[in-house]
């Protein structure tokens, strides 16, 4: 969802970039005038369209990614039954998720792919680029969740080398997934000006798919558990430079909405209806935006535990596997934030 994300906040900060005569400074480019102005206008209709057309996207998608959620808790679920029996019951489930994505993917097909010439969106956030990312992701998704198959099909014949093969199968796919995220985010990031306060939003998101991508990177069937005290700073390197990161990400926050209530307030003053409505769409975008410093910050505490018990006590698949169920629900609250911030941009 970080692209979601970044596409919504910079169609929103078009607002500051494309009309420059009521970016900034206001008061002494616009004179006041009861008669709408054209591009404002035009702004403030993209803005509403493509906050819907986010929305539209976000209910397409939001199946995948609780399909995705959902995965570990079944296959736990499943498990407590005994490997034999936990794999019939699994199996149902995946073919149920790989339904879904299939579904999904129709309706990415169908969905209309507009252009918003006055948002200025580069080719990546257009939605042409934007159903690309999202077929490529459920194409992932799809392929992390279709290796349990041969996993399973293991457990029920009871073939141990088979099951070893397949787990390091499903391993390899789970690591792709989330280095396919992480480089996802660092392409997003370098296409944000460092100016804009998207790029602080996009950091954010990097920083979240860095931590997971460096979470899993020691899970290995044939790796023999062990105390890495190299993996331990590493993890508190990373809570550190998320701590200083989020911090600045707010201060950006709090400082572009002060802007933004004052050029929204002079247009409003000057009688552009349009343009104080855009603005109003960029402010409630921002503010729900915002709340992902909040939380990727929560991962703060939980990477210096972990740095701290991984000092003293070795590292495995299980250890491991426990960690990265602390940040599922994390994924998902910045998942919801993209989701109720096209809402606020669209207006519904």
């Amino acid at each position: 969802m970080h692209v979601l994300r970044r596409a919504l906040m910079i169609g929103a900060l078009g607002l500051c970039s494309a009309p420059a005569a009521q970016a900034a400074p206001v008061r002494d480019t616009m004179l006041p005038t009861a008669q709408e102005d054209a591009t404002l206008t035009a702004l403030n209709s993209e803005m509403a369209a493509y906050g819907l057309w986010m929305t539209q996207l976000n209910a397409i998608q939001l199946p995948v990614l609780g399909q995705l959620s959902a995965l570990q808790p079944a296959w736990d679920s499943a498990m407590r039954q005994g490997p034999a029996k936990g794999a019939l019951t699994f199996r149902p489930i995946v073919d149920r998720m790989v339904v879904s994505i299939d579904q999904a993917n129709r309706q990415l097909a169908a969905l209309d792919q507009p252009d918003f010439p006055s948002l200025a969106l580069t080719d990546d956030i257009k939605t042409p680029g934007l159903v690309a990312d999202a077929v490529h992701l459920n194409g992932q998704v799809k392929a992390l969740i279709q290796s349990f198959i041969p996993l399973m099909d293991a457990m029920k014949r009871n073939d141990q080398k088979a099951g070893a093969a397949a787990g390091r199968q499903m391993i390899g796919s789970m690591k792709l997934l989330l280095a396919a995220q992480e480089k996802s985010a660092r392409a997003a990031l370098a296409a944000t000006p460092r100016e804009e306060g998207a790029w602080h939003m996009a950091n954010a998101e990097l920083l979240l798919a860095e931590t997971m991508a460096l979470i899993i990177s020691p899970v290995d069937l044939d790796r023999p558990a062990k105390v890495d005290t190299v993996f331990a700073t590493r993890l508190s390197a990373m809570a550190d430079k998320i701590a200083m990161a989020m911090d600045d990400g707010d201060k950006d926050a709090d400082a572009t909405l002060e802007r933004w209530h004052a050029v929204a307030a002079e247009l409003d003053r000057t009688s552009q209806a349009n343009g104080a409505s855009a603005m109003q769409r960029a402010i409630r975008a921002i503010t729900v935006g915002r709340e992902i410093f909040a939380t990727v910050r929560s991962t703060v505490p939980i990477l210096r535990d972990a740095a701290t018990r991984f000092r003293t006590q070795p590292v495995s698949i299980f250890t491991l596997g426990a960690l990265l169920k602390q940040f599922r629900p994390i994924r998902q609250q910045a998942n919801d934030i993209s989701v109720r911030a096209a809402e606020g941009m669209a207006g519904v």
